[in-house]
C-alpha cells in the first residue's frame, strides 16, 4: 500500500500562486487532506482484513482443537482397550508365576499414552531352574505367560549375581507393554 501512488494527486508547482488564485498552502492542505483520507481508507481496509484473518485463524484453531481432541480420544480408547487386554493376559499368567516361585507384591498402572502396567514380584525359595523349566513346559501354549516367567527368571539370575554394599535384592519389577522391561530392585 505504501508503494501505491494516488494518481489524483498532481505535483505541486514551485510558484506561490496558481492562475486560479489558489495558494500553494491551500493546495498542499488539499493534498494532505486527500492523503489523510486515503490513509484512513487503507487503515480501515487493513483492519477489516486483519479481522477476517483473525476469524479464519480462530475457526482453524477450533477445528484443529476438535480434531486433536477426537484423535486423543481415539488413542485413549485404544490405549484403554490395550490396557484391559494386557491385564487379562497378566491375570491369566499370575498362577503360573506363583507356581514358578514369584509372589506378586504390587501393581502400578500408569494411565498415559500408551498406558503402562508395572508389576512388582518377590522371588521365593521355590525359584529354581528345575521348577521354572517345569512351569514353562506346562504353560508352553501361553505366550504371555512364557515371556513373563522367562523375564522374571533371567532378571532373578542377574539379581543374584549383583551385590550392592548395604542393600539386599528386594524385588523385580516388570513393565508390561511394548517393549517390555524388567527392573531389578534393591533395598
Amino acid at each position: 500500500m505504501a508503494d501505491e501512488v494516488d494518481e489524483d494527486l498532481e505535483p505541486v508547482a514551485p510558484s506561490a500562486t496558481e492562475p486560479t488564485g489558489e495558494s500553494l498552502g491551500a493546495r498542499l492542505l488539499a493534498r494532505a487532506k486527500k492523503a489523510g483520507d486515503h490513509a484512513h481508507a487503507s487503515a480501515a481496509d487493513l483492519t477489516s482484513k486483519v479481522g477476517d484473518l483473525r476469524e479464519h485463524a480462530a475457526v482453524a484453531a477450533s477445528e484443529f482443537g476438535d480434531l486433536t481432541a477426537a484423535k486423543m480420544g481415539e488413542l485413549k480408547e485404544a490405549g484403554m482397550s490395550a490396557l484391559v487386554d494386557a491385564l487379562d493376559d497378566f491375570n491369566a499368567a499370575l498362577p503360573a508365576a506363583r507356581e514358578a516361585g514369584y509372589a506378586l507384591q504390587g501393581i502400578n498402572l500408569a494411565l498415559g499414552l500408551p498406558p503402562r502396567v508395572t508389576a512388582t514380584f518377590a522371588a521365593t525359595d521355590k525359584v529354581t531352574p528345575e521348577n521354572v523349566e517345569h512351569v514353562l513346559a506346562t504353560h508352553a501354549d501361553r505366550k504371555f505367560t512364557l515371556v513373563l516367567i522367562k523375564s522374571l527368571y533371567q532378571a532373578w539370575q542377574v539379581q543374584r549375581k549383583i551385590h550392592v554394599v548395604g542393600l539386599k535384592p528386594s524385588s523385580l519389577s516388570v513393565l508390561i507393554g511394548f517393549p517390555p522391561s524388567v527392573s531389578i530392585n534393591f533395598a
